[in-house]
């Protein structure tokens, strides 16, 4: 049951700005690490607006505290759509990692690597979970609208730095491939000179057993 407090019009404007901007930010700070407008999480905010709007002109309280809680409901929708926006970006990000060196040993310049990856598969299952969610189970309910808030921007924050390490990790990986490279080049090319070597002394060897084997018939023609 709602507290009165909850329920008092200037209490949910107040919050409701709170929220509005606790958004705006998230959506921000997802755009800078996206590079992508957040299109999902902007409409949230324009849903706000307009339930702002309707409540500001409701002939009634109950009606405007309604349209208010309704705002509210979109700006935190909002916020997590930004959010979780920024989670797929991250997650999209550490795959295509992964799929670059799914050749190379990645441990031997990356010691914590495969303590990482547990991580990486629990935010993937978290977020394919709200994706099976039926929409009024996200939206409806405070308590899980909360723990989903709390439990994707714990993911971002803990896998973000993990991400923005693996881009300085791809410097040492490659210079591995390239010394693996060349290594495997020098190796190629030295068994093709040791091929021609073989090839010559055999061909020696075979010119010194037929000139004493038939050296003096050979001769005794001159």
């Amino acid at each position: 049951m709602s507290s009165n407090k909850e329920q008092n019009p200037e209490h949910l404007l107040y919050n409701i700005e709170k929220q509005f901007q606790t958004a705006e930010k998230e959506i921000k700070q997802t755009e800078l690490t996206n590079r992508n407008i957040v299109i999902p999480a902007i409409n949230e905010l324009r849903y706000a607006g307009h339930h702002l709007l309707k409540g500001l002109l409701a002939p009634s309280l109950e009606e405007r505290v309604e349209q208010y809680l309704r705002a509210s409901r979109h700006c935190q929708r909002a916020r997590y759509d930004a959010i979780e926006a920024r989670l797929w970006y991250i997650l999209d990000k550490f795959k295509d990692f992964q799929d670059d060196y799914r050749k190379v040993s990645i441990t031997p310049v990356w010691q914590d690597y495969g303590d990482h990856l547990q991580s990486f598969d629990s935010a993937n299952s978290l977020l394919n979970s709200v994706v099976k969610s039926k929409p009024e189970d996200i939206d409806d309910r405070k308590d899980n609208r909360e723990e989903l808030l709390v439990n994707t921007l714990e993911a971002c924050e803990k896998l973000e730095p993990i991400v923005a390490y693996s881009d300085r990790i791809r410097i040492e990986l490659d210079k591995l491939i390239d010394a693996a490279r060349t290594a495997d080049l020098q190796a190629r090319q030295q068994a093709r000179n040791d091929i021609r070597m073989l090839k010559l002394t055999l061909l020696a060897f075979l010119v010194t057993v037929l000139v004493f084997l038939f050296g003096d018939n050979i001769a005794s023609r001159f």
